[in-house]
């Protein structure tokens, strides 16, 4: 152990890599929720097309219950 000063190149890594770490994780989110609204946009096709089967299929693959009109408004 060396008892010289750095500088506080420690902390100044440590706080480059937790802001990284903040984008990664917004980018991850903002990914997560785009595919979510592009799936609910599709379910609301659907229904309004009336392909109730198509719909059901994509209830069940993804794990979300139909909303009615009252959602999109």
């Amino acid at each position: 152990m060396t008892d010289e000063y750095n500088g506080g190149k420690a902390y100044t890594k440590f706080l480059k890599l937790f802001r990284q770490n903040l984008i990664e994780q917004r980018i991850k989110m903002d990914r997560q929720t785009a595919k979510i609204f592009r799936i609910k946009c599709i379910m609301k096709k659907c229904r309004e097309k009336q392909r109730w089967e198509l719909l059901a299929k994509m209830c069940y693959k993804y794990n979300m219950q139909p909303v009615n009109e009252a959602y999109y408004d």
